[in-house]
């Protein structure tokens, strides 16, 4: 989830409480993408989505040859492309 959609996560009639801990969330996110980049590190959901067209970039080589997929429901972007590349 980008992190500008917690902008919108609590409506201003909240409790003050909600808004305080958007506030520490600001925080949080200017930080955040520092720290990974010292790491080298990305967040867990873009490393998902690399790996997942990775296989696909694998599979599409694969002409010819039969992939079964099984147990996905193709709900995120990254898994409905997979499931593209295998149907084809």
């Amino acid at each position: 989830m980008p992190w500008q959609r917690l902008d919108r996560l609590v409506p201003d009639e909240f409790d003050p409480y909600w808004q305080l801990t958007l506030r520490f969330l600001l925080i949080a996110r200017e930080v955040w993408p520092g720290i990974l980049a010292e790491r080298g590190a990305i967040e867990p959901a873009m490393r998902r989505d690399r790996l997942i067209a990775a296989e696909a970039a694998r599979l599409a080589s694969r002409v010819g040859k039969p992939v079964i997929a099984a147990g996905s429901t193709g709900s995120m972007p990254a898994t409905a492309r997979l499931l593209a590349t295998i149907a084809a």
